[in-house]
Order: C-alpha cells, then structure tokens, then sequence
C-alpha cells in the first residue's frame, strides 16, 4: 500500500475512533462499513483497513459474517490493560529521571498544577450543581489534563516505540472507560492528584528507583478504582 494510502486509513482509523470516544457509537453497536464509508466520503476499502486497525488496538470486534462492533469492555478487560500499563508506565518513568532535562520537569510540573486545578473545579462544579453539560465538560478536560502529565513523562522516556505502544493501548477503550468513570467521587479524584504529586516528587529528586514503584502502585490503583466502577454500573 502506497505510504499516502496508508496515513489516510491511519487518520480514517483515528476519525472513527474519535465518535466512539464521544459516545457517537456505543459499546455494542454495529460498524457498518457502507455506512461509514458515506459518512467519511470514502470508499469501503479504505473503512475495512481503518477497521482492522482499531482491531488491533482493540477498539472494536471482527466477526466473520457479521462484521465490526465497537468493543464492549469488562473488569477483566481494564485489569488486564492496566496491568500492562503499569508496566510500561514504570519503565517509562524510569527512563525518563535518567535523561530528564528541566524544561522536560518544568512541563511536567505544569500538567500538573493544571491538573489539580481541573480537579478542584469539578469538585466545586458538582457541589454548587451547576448544569449537567458544564460538568460533562470539566470532566472530560479532567481526562485530558490526567493524560498530559502522563504524556509528558512518555516523551521524556525518549523511546517512541514505547510511546506507541502505550498511547495505542490507553487510546482504545481505556481512555473510553476512564471518561465515562469521572463520575467516580472527588476523594477519589483527589487521590489521583495526590498521587501525581508523589510521582512528580520522586522524578524532582531524581530517584528512579522509587518514581518507578510510585507510577506502577498508581496505574494499578486507578484500574482498580475503574474496576470498581464498571461492576457498579453492571449491577445497577
């Protein structure tokens, strides 16, 4: 496949993947391609490769003679995630107290004030029952500060090929998990701040023995909290 084919199916693959992200398309539902394909004004080729792709990212589900769905995910599926996560988060942060430079710490230190700030904002929001669409908002921003300060340690390890492989799996159905679980209380938002404090605390002094031991306690926590979660709303 020509290497400008293949960028159109990586941006057609990363488009859809955008509407299942916003709940456009729902656990469960069914991804046809002729629909898909008048939708992004392509062919259904170009829609069959960008949906082996998020295959593989585990986004949706092939079946034979049924075609895509948009993955559904379970406790088993998030623990298993997370513990992956933990263990590349914890190299990642080991590599990155190595060869962290100070504009590098500085970025961090800046994710993550803007993410506490985010944090408290929400907290109020909720307390003062201020609209439903102002908090939905808060909370995906939340999302997105929580992934800056990870991102900027993930840049600072310098290994792309672990970048990839840990934006792949927190881009597919983690991240979708984890937007839909901010609902969780804001003790236990406010721990994930915390948290981050410890970790940033361990890369300022340079320990990477110690940052690596506080990043995987706090990846296998936040499964466990999403864990928690997803069999809540199983029950209800």
């Amino acid at each position: 496949m020509p290497t400008h084919a293949k960028a159109s199916v990586s941006q057609l693959a990363d488009d859809i993947l955008s509407r299942i992200l916003a709940g456009e398309f729902q656990p469960g539902e069914h991804l046809r391609q002729e629909a898909l394909a008048d939708l992004f004004d392509v062919s259904r080729t170009p829609v069959r490769e960008a949906l082996r792709q998020l295959e593989a990212r585990g986004v949706v589900v092939q079946r034979s003679g049924f075609g895509a769905t948009v993955r559904d995910v379970g406790s088993r599926d998030v623990r298993e995630a997370y513990q992956i996560r933990a263990e590349l988060e914890g190299l990642a942060i080991e590599l990155a107290v190595n060869w962290l430079t100070d504009e590098q710490l500085d970025r961090m230190r800046k994710a993550q004030v803007s993410f506490a700030r985010i944090v408290d904002r929400l907290k109020s929001q909720r307390k003062t029952a201020r609209s439903k669409k102002s908090s939905e908002a808060a909370e995906m921003t939340w999302v997105d500060a929580n992934d800056a300060f990870h991102a900027e340690i993930l840049a600072a390890s310098g290994n792309r090929r672990l970048q990839e492989t840990v934006q792949n799996l927190h881009l597919g159905f983690v991240r979708r998990v984890m937007a839909a679980a901010t609902q969780m209380d804001g003790n236990r938002m406010r721990e994930n701040v915390l948290q981050h404090d410890t970790i940033l605390d361990a890369i300022e002094r340079r320990d990477p023995t110690e940052a690596r031991r506080l990043m995987h306690h706090h990846i296998l926590r936040s499964g466990e909290l999403l864990v928690e979660w997803l069999e809540r709303q199983r029950r209800t």
